[in-house]
């Protein structure tokens, strides 16, 4: 269309754009800079979330989901690789972001990719990101905001815990033959609200890039490509849920 003959060129041109979206666009859409705390009480948190974590009294605690997600990638004839790239459980090769969104849906950051191997659990993944406080996400959560998260974290609920603020997640039988009806209720709670993470994650999917499998050759783009894929989701889709004016009573009826 362009009549460029030369493939060099047009790599160069996409990297150049490549750049200029992610110097110029991404920081206004993406990362825990771009959006306050106070937005992210008021403008991208449910009723029925802050009724259902917060009893609904609180208008002064964000509510922050989290979870990683999967990128596929070529199957590397360098051993090194293949091995930190492998997913034993899906027994193929991904790489891992991990994904911060709001209980609206609101993608408030975007962390990675990282490698996949056993070192590279969701739990460790986590453990990292504070540690490190990546994208200062330390100084932009206060002691009482609530961080939640499934199962496949529960190993860094501590360090959340002890560096950021509150943590939950759906409880564990661990070896008994049922939830007390407390546990079971509270499981159902965080059910309820952390479904907009997975919804999340597949609309990012819908861009192909990201869904098909990733030639080796083009993985040193996706840390760009991620940001300005969850950029766009923010700065041109709706929300993937909104408060309703039967949500307090709902939320109410739920616990």
């Amino acid at each position: 269309m362009f009549q460029i003959a030369d493939k060099r060129t047009v790599s160069r041109i996409i990297n150049s754009a490549r750049q200029a979206i992610v110097k110029s666009f991404v920081p206004d859409n993406l990362g825990f800079g771009h959006v306050t705390r106070e937005d992210v009480i008021g403008r991208h948190t449910t009723t029925i979330a802050r009724e259902l974590m917060c009893g609904g009294d609180s208008t002064d605690i964000a509510i922050i989901i989290i979870d990683g997600t999967y990128l596929y990638n070529q199957t590397s004839r360098n051993n090194e690789f293949r091995r930190t790239t492998f997913k034993l459980y899906k027994k193929r090769s991904l790489l891992k972001p991990m994904m911060i969104v709001t209980t609206t849906g609101y993608i408030v950051a975007c962390i990675g990719p990282f490698m996949s191997d056993f070192n590279n659990s969701d739990a460790a993944i986590m453990k990292d990101i504070l540690l490190r406080n990546t994208d200062h996400i330390l100084s932009r959560l206060k002691e009482h905001d609530i961080l939640v998260v499934d199962r496949g974290l529960r190993d860094s609920i501590g360090v959340m815990k002890a560096l950021v603020s509150e943590a939950t997640m759906p409880s564990f039988l661990g070896g008994r033959s049922q939830f007390s009806a407390e546990e079971a209720n509270e499981s159902r709670c965080i059910t309820k609200i952390r479904w907009v993470v997975e919804a999340t994650n597949r609309r990012l999917k819908q861009f192909k890039y990201f869904v098909n499998t990733i030639q080796n050759s083009s993985l040193v783009y996706v840390v760009s490509d991620m940001p300005i894929a969850c950029a766009l989701i923010n700065h041109y889709q709706p929300p993937m849920t909104r408060s309703n004016l039967e949500d307090e009573e709902i939320g109410v009826q739920i616990m």
